[in-house]
């Protein structure tokens, strides 16, 4: 497996496909994505271990949390003005 990104739906599927018994490199996918100018990261599902490293790969960066409609609810609601 890489890091790098890719747009064709046949690859995107193959490599879905090939995540559940190879390594997912998801520190160089990390990496990838903060070179790329990433400021925000959403981890989606139960449990914050995504989140925890993206606070120790850089410190920097934001993160939040969807485990429920609750939280999705919080996060994505209007910004009052």
């Amino acid at each position: 497996m890489d890091a790098q990104t890719v747009q064709d739906p046949q690859q995107i599927r193959e490599k879905l496909v090939r995540q559940i018994d190879h390594a997912v490199l998801w520190e160089d996918t990390l990496k990838w994505m903060i070179g790329a100018g990433v400021e925000t990261f959403i981890e989606i599902g139960p449990g914050r271990v995504l989140s925890g490293l993206v606070r120790r790969t850089d410190k920097t960066r934001k993160f939040s949390n969807i485990e429920d409609k609750k939280s999705a609810d919080a996060l994505l609601a209007p910004v009052p003005l």
